[in-house]
């Protein structure tokens, strides 16, 4: 009996026994804009085994009829007897063939694991009466509404609404990308600027990136609050019901996109400022402060640390080469003493150093002796630098790698912008919280 023929039955039996049919549940309607197969693949085969492919479902009908007849006749010598059948038979089949798609794999494995995602309720949903810091910090965290940061571990499946954005890095990358384009249509529109060195940058981007896009997504339920040494993530509907409100940061879902896997054009999905549903797997367990978009450049690093300072910067240069002068936030002719000193304080840190700032004052280093007519490139910070660095590392008796030594420089480039850009410079200590996640599917 095929299931059809079975469900019109028990549908009856309930009609006969005045049952009402129960309202049909309200179902999720997904329609993707990115979706990775094989990690949808692999997690159901873990969860469930061998995968079906096909279901085939078949029903048949036979008729048969007959007709029959005999007839005898007794003589005196002869006696016969003489028989005849018509016989007719009719057979009906169907078959019914419903092939598996990665839409269907992917139900299937939702509908296994909702319950032990980590991701915010329904929108019904009350959240639970929290009224001040204190009883925030102590209540019983869970994956809904107060998130112990340790949840987040690597592995763990996550379902959050987003605010999709493409890093800075790419944007600028594919801005240039356009622009160039368009250049080599249109000549006439360089106006005398040189264009070699931007089609250079952007080329040697295109070939790291190498069919990536590193996505960052505004969590847009979730917020994060730190209170002492202690930092959760906290429902929005629970940080209202505090008074006073506390302080709290924004938190950030990043990973790295195919490009090939995007069902829909990357412009649409990732320049429009729209929110979207992720369902991601934990990369690097628990609130990161920061992250690499380009993971190729930890290796060039290894091998051409100016290379890689100058893709990771790549924003400012890319500005500065379509300009045709240094960007706002590094129009500046000398590295000011405040920046000097954070470089120098961190890279007596890593080597656990006590820092002697009166030497180095005394020595010139921290002073405005050095004019610098042009900040705005790497060679120039890095020669404005170096003399910290060597006396740092004569006095210690010990040495920064260079990774770590362009990841400082780094650092006291953009606070430089900062300086130089806002009115109040950006306290060194304040970090930023992001989820590194493997991203699975992008839906809304």
């Amino acid at each position: 009996m095929s299931r059809s023929t079975r469900n019109h039955i028990s549908s009856a039996l309930a009609w006969l026994r005045g049952e009402k049919k129960p309202a049909p549940p309200l179902k999720i309607i997904r329609e993707f804009v990115y979706l990775d197969e094989v990690s949808v693949y692999s997690l159901s085969a873990s969860r469930f085994g061998m995968l079906d492919d096909t279901e085939t479902e078949g029903t048949a009908h036979t008729t048969a009829s007959a007709i029959s007849g005999s007839a005898t006749k007794n003589l005196a010598v002869i006696k016969g007897t003489l028989k005849g059948e018509l016989t007719d038979s009719t057979t009906a089949s169907s078959q019914v063939v419903r092939k598996s798609i990665i839409q269907s794999t992917f139900r299937k494995l939702y509908l296994d694991i909702e319950n032990s995602l980590v991701r915010p309720l329904p929108p019904d949903q009350a959240p639970p009466r929290i009224t001040n810091i204190t009883d925030l910090f102590t209540t019983a965290t869970d994956n809904h509404w107060v998130i112990d940061p340790g949840t987040f571990s690597r592995g763990t499946l996550t379902e959050l609404n987003v605010t999709l954005a493409p890093e800075a890095i790419f944007q600028v990358q594919s801005m240039m990308s356009s622009l160039l384009e368009l250049l080599d249509k249109h000549p006439e529109l360089q106006t005398g600027h040189d264009m070699g060195k931007a089609a250079i940058a952007t080329d040697m981007l295109e070939g790291l990136l190498s069919g990536l896009v590193p996505i960052r997504g505004h969590c847009t339920d979730y917020n994060a609050v730190k209170n002492n040494d202690k930092t959760i993530v906290v429902h929005k509907k629970v940080l209202k019901q505090i008074e006073p409100t506390p302080n709290s940061e924004k938190i950030y879902l990043v990973g790295v996109a195919e490009q090939r896997l995007f069902w829909k054009d990357t412009r649409r999905i990732l320049f429009s400022n729209c929110d979207y549903t992720v369902l991601a797997r934990i990369r690097c367990s628990g609130l990161q402060p920061s992250w690499e978009p380009v993971k190729l450049l930890e290796g060039l690093a290894r091998v051409f640390p100016p290379a890689a300072d100058a893709l990771r910067n790549f924003n400012a240069i890319a500005l500065d080469m379509v300009a045709g002068s240094p960007p706002p936030a590094l129009r500046c002719s000398t590295l000011d003493r405040e920046v000097r000193v954070h470089f120098a304080r961190s890279v007596a840190s890593e080597l656990n150093h006590d820092l002697d700032e009166e030497t180095l004052t005394s020595n010139g280093h921290l002073d405005h002796g050095t004019e610098l007519t042009d900040v705005s490139t790497i060679d120039n910070i890095r020669a404005a630098l170096h003399p910290i660095e060597e006396y740092i590392h004569s006095q210690s008796g010990a040495t920064v790698s260079p990774e770590r030594l362009s990841e400082l420089r780094m650092e006291a480039r953009h606070r430089l912008g900062q300086r130089t850009t806002d009115s109040e410079p950006r306290n060194s200590d304040d970090d930023e919280y992001l989820l590194d996640a493997e991203l699975i599917a992008i839906y809304w």
